[in-house]
């Protein structure tokens, strides 16, 4: 595994220590990032050669009305922060006052559109009594 550019943490091999944050566990395997970047990097192109020529062969032999594109691969992270430590991060920033309802459900929600983190930032402020329905907007009064 070392060989190979991987730290052994990261196959559960080594030291172990009872509890560990996520910031350990990332420094402790920056090396597998590191190789894992790489490796990204190197097969990306060719995979995304073969995902074509499966393609053109699904066209060619089994649907000829579709038409193939280029696709686009993406690699997700391979260490994410955990809930908790995230629930406590917001909510220091939150007791700070140093940080918007928006920008809270932006780090909450990375993979969101602008639209719906806006859109979620808008219902909490609502459900939270923060900001009130205009009550000169049509179909508020009841």
């Amino acid at each position: 595994m070392q060989s190979a550019g991987y730290s052994v943490q990261t196959f559960g091999l080594g030291d172990h220590v009872a509890a560990v944050t996520a910031t350990e566990v990332k420094a402790r395997e920056h090396r597998s990032m590191t190789t894992r970047g790489k490796k990204v990097r190197y097969w990306s192109p060719p995979v995304v050669d073969m995902l074509l020529v499966m393609l053109l062969l699904d066209q060619q032999y089994f649907r000829p009305r579709i038409v193939p594109e280029r696709p686009r691969i993406t690699f997700g992270d391979t260490v994410s922060e955990d809930t908790s430590s995230l629930a406590q991060t917001l909510s220091l920033l939150q007791q700070a006052q140093a940080v918007s309802v928006l920008t809270k459900v932006r780090m909450l929600h990375p993979e969101w559109s602008s639209t719906s983190v806006q859109e979620e930032a808008d219902r909490i402020l609502l459900e939270s009594g923060a900001t009130v329905p205009d009550p000169m907007q049509a179909g508020t009064l009841m």
